[in-house]
C-alpha cells in the first residue's frame, strides 16, 4: 500500500515499508483521537 518496488529481491525492503507506513498511520490516527480511544479501531 503506497509503496511499489520495481526490483527483484526487495520483498523484504518492500515489507518494511508497509510496516513502517502502518506505524505512522496508527501514530496519526492516535494523534486525532481523543484521550483514553482505543488507537485499534477506525
Amino acid at each position: 500500500m503506497g509503496y511499489v518496488f520495481g526490483l527483484r529481491g526487495s520483498r523484504e525492503a518492500a515489507v518494511q515499508a508497509e510496516a513502517l507506513e502502518a506505524k505512522a498511520l496508527m501514530c496519526l490516527r492516535r494523534l486525532a483521537r481523543p484521550e483514553g480511544s482505543d488507537p485499534t479501531v477506525l
